[in-house]
């Protein structure tokens, strides 16, 4: 199981590493967001925040900032050499096995979270410690 996510953290690593090198050499950059300096001053210290702006995500300049970035992102990934490959590998990795989260032990059981190839959501599960049996 450890062995199935650190192989499947090692690939996306990889495929983070080579996209984002590829992207150095890509041909438009991506949408600059505006700097608006807003000053504070906490305790005596001056703090700068140019992109204050941002933290509405509602204002319409920030959806259509979000939105570019999205589409600079989307035509980037398209673009990338084997990128249908890659997504069926990555989405065979991600059906590989169970996933078992958040184990603590209570008693005489273990409470944890599973989640099963092809489940959308986890389950709360409680395990017997003696008899190892199962319940959700």
């Amino acid at each position: 199981m450890n062995m199935l996510r650190h192989n499947f953290r090692r690939l996306m690593a990889c495929v983070c590493a080579i996209a984002f090198a590829t992207l150095a050499f890509a041909q438009p950059s991506p949408p600059k967001a505006r700097v608006d300096n807003v000053t504070d001053e906490y305790f005596g210290h001056k703090v700068v925040d140019p992109y204050r702006w941002m933290e509405d995500l509602n204002a319409p300049e920030m959806a259509a900032w979000m939105k570019a970035q999205g589409d600079y992102t989307r035509a980037y990934l398209d673009g990338l050499p084997m990128h249908g490959e890659l997504l069926d590998h990555i989405g065979e990795l991600s059906r590989a096995g169970v996933i078992v989260s958040e184990v603590t032990r209570a008693g005489g059981m273990y409470f944890y979270y599973r989640l099963a190839p092809d489940d959308n959501d986890h389950k709360l599960c409680m395990r017997d410690v003696a008899t190892g049996a199962e319940r959700v």
